[in-house]
């Protein structure tokens, strides 16, 4: 694990972990401790909406035939590219990287200022992006890559030839865990993980 300097006071908490590993359970236990809690894919997900200028950025990188009949976007169907298409992956970086970040910082920074308390941003590839320095602290979620093959399999129903491409695509565990303050281990019961969550709020004074 990082040293990462601290600031005093509440800050912002990154909270990432590669797919499948569990980011998403713990960011709803968070909630349910409440708990304030950004979901960068669900902006992502909102300023891609039918109709919306960025949709019609992504269909200019990728074509039109990445939008379905009914005007929503065919998010397999780009994610199928990009992790085949470095290019590609990068143009939709460019694009929506900067929009997103401009999003979810001034909404964590406002609520720190109005309120005083932490903020939680799930962020899935938030070392690949390099954008470690705007977190104050960085949680990494963990798991046997079996169980996390399995969890997606389940979830997702995505072939598993389709979850190794996506995982190799990201960052290893081993590098992240050196990067990060806090790691969870997701491959246990609810019950324990709930409790190492409501250590690391402790350590926060949370809790």
């Amino acid at each position: 694990m990082v040293e990462r300097e601290r600031k005093s006071g509440p800050g912002i908490v990154g909270v990432t972990g590669g797919i499948g590993s569990g980011k998403s359970t713990v960011g709803r236990m968070l909630e349910n401790f409440g708990q304030k809690v950004i979901d960068v894919d669900k902006i992502a997900h909102d300023l891609a909406a039918q109709g919306s200028p960025v949709l019609a950025d992504i269909a200019g990188i990728f074509g039109s035939d990445v939008i379905r009949k009914n005007g929503e976007l065919d998010r397999d169907k780009v994610s199928g590219i990009v992790f085949h298409n470095p290019a590609k992956r990068h143009a939709l970086e460019a694009l929506l990287h900067p929009v997103i970040h401009k999003v979810w910082f001034g909404e964590a920074s406002e609520y720190i200022q109005r309120t005083g308390k932490w903020v939680f941003v799930l962020v899935p590839l938030l070392f690949e992006a390099g954008i470690e320095e705007q977190f104050d602290i960085i949680w990494l979620c963990t798991a046997p890559e079996t169980v996390r093959v399995k969890r997606v399999k389940d979830r997702d129903g995505m072939e598993e030839r389709q979850i190794l491409s996506r995982m190799s695509a990201q960052m290893k565990d081993e590098i992240k865990r050196k990067k990060s303050d806090v790691i969870f281990d997701s491959n246990t019961s609810l019950e324990n993980l709930e409790k190492q969550v409501r250590l690391a709020l402790s350590e926060l004074g949370i809790y």
